[in-house]
């Protein structure tokens, strides 16, 4: 069994894009109860308090203990899958300054994420 580590926002994507491609995915469903909490919180967050929104997405992170081998796979697909949208969108919109960094940054931190999941398959 292996340990998971993500930063919140990391987390954020992998999650939405499980839900966007298929929302009876296993790993939605094993990690349901932990996303659905996290994702209230946030929401609430970011309708009352900004900076603790801004710092529960950028500088905390998630634990999933006792992850299996398959569920990793789903992890690095999907991890696969965003990069994927999130490339589409610099090649598709003309995106400049800030959102461009911010692409650009959140691109590179996947990368190196799927590298270091990778390294566990």
């Amino acid at each position: 069994m292996l340990q998971l580590e993500f930063d919140t926002w990391q987390l954020v994507r992998v999650m939405v894009y499980l839900e966007e491609q298929d929302a009876k995915n296993e790993l939605l469903k094993r990690w349901g109860d932990i996303w659905q909490d996290l994702d209230k919180k946030l929401a609430k967050l970011s309708e009352s308090d900004f900076e603790a929104f801004s710092d529960l997405m950028m500088n905390q992170n998630v634990v999933f203990e006792e992850v299996a081998k398959d569920d990793l796979k789903q992890v690095l697909k999907a991890i696969d899958g965003v990069i994927v949208q999130m490339k589409g969108v610099m090649k598709t919109q003309k995106l400049e300054g800030m959102q461009k960094d911010n692409l650009d940054f959140e691109i590179a931190e996947l990368q190196s994420l799927r590298r270091s999941f990778k390294l566990l398959a």
